[in-house]
């Protein structure tokens, strides 16, 4: 869930499993890697981490340099995030974030809650904050299919297609800065060129109101919807305003790795310079 505090989500599961396994899955490298990360590795320990302890992680095309500030074990750990997400233009968004996952043993469950805190107070920021809480979400779902049943779904869950924007929830920044109904749709951030969304007439600035005839008042709700078409080639509706009137636009969702974010799993910090650079080249020549 998205907390009511701007600058703060929480998200909880219940996880069938020892406190000890839930922990090492939050808190070591290879657990890590097991339901959430393609690589991390740290400079400390890596069985046993401590405060002061830096990990790196990369996540498709997101890193994280991430500082251990606390390691309880099994009950608490922190880490001070600095992470740097590319665009489908090979932009860099950099953004820190403070992540204190707790661990509470509840008979045969594990209460594991995953608090997020210093999210900016700047529009973009509102789109950051929503996609940290769908991320978390997911990767927690996740992690208790890892551990309960033994299955990585990391790809089914964050595989889904994508149509190449950038969105977040009609905000009362958006509601009042350009005349929109609060809460009703998704502002479009940024349209890339060569996405499915740019191609079927939409830009910067529209606001998307339905996907196949259902509403998309949040950005949670853009993505489930967009989530149905996974591993389908069916053309999708969709239903968006510019200065107040309705336009209707027809396109194929797509698993271009520009949009998803799902790259190589193997790829290191240098090969990302390099796909940077490609997605620069691909923007300049459109």
């Amino acid at each position: 869930m998205i907390n009511s505090e701007l600058n703060k989500t929480i998200n909880i599961i219940h996880i069938e499993s020892s406190i000890e396994k839930v922990w090492r899955g939050i808190a070591l490298p290879d657990g890590s890697n097991a339901y959430l990360s393609d690589k991390a590795q740290t400079t400390g320990d890596p069985q046993n981490p401590q405060p002061g302890d830096v990990f790196h992680f990369i996540y498709g095309d997101i890193e994280n340099e991430s500082k251990c500030v606390e390691s309880e074990f099994p009950t608490r750990f922190r880490l001070l995030d600095q992470y740097q997400s590319m665009l489908p233009d090979g932009t860099l968004v950099p953004y820190n974030l403070d992540t204190t996952f707790k661990l509470k043993q509840m008979d045969e469950m594990v209460e594991l809650t995953v608090e997020v805190t210093g999210y900016g107070e700047e529009p973009h920021d509102l789109w950051i904050r929503e996609c940290m809480e769908t991320g978390w979400r997911r990767s927690l779902i996740n992690l208790k299919c890892v551990l309960e049943l033994g299955l990585d779904l990391r790809n089914e869950l964050f595989g889904y297609p994508r149509i190449g924007v950038n969105n977040t929830g009609v905000s009362d920044y958006y509601s009042a800065t350009y005349n929109l109904e609060l809460g009703k749709g998704n502002y479009i951030l940024e349209c890339f060129p060569g996405g499915p969304a740019y191609e079927a007439g939409i830009r910067k600035g529209d606001v998307v109101t339905t996907i196949s005839d259902q509403p998309v008042n949040n950005y949670c709700e853009f993505v489930m919807e967009l989530s149905k078409s996974y591993s389908t080639k069916k053309e999708i509706h969709i239903e968006y305003l510019r200065n107040g009137q309705m336009h209707t636009a027809i396109l194929n969702p797509t698993y271009d790795d520009r949009f998803t974010g799902l790259i190589d799993p193997n790829t290191n910090s240098e090969d990302l310079i390099e796909i940077r650079k490609q997605r620069k080249e691909t923007r300049l020549n459109k």
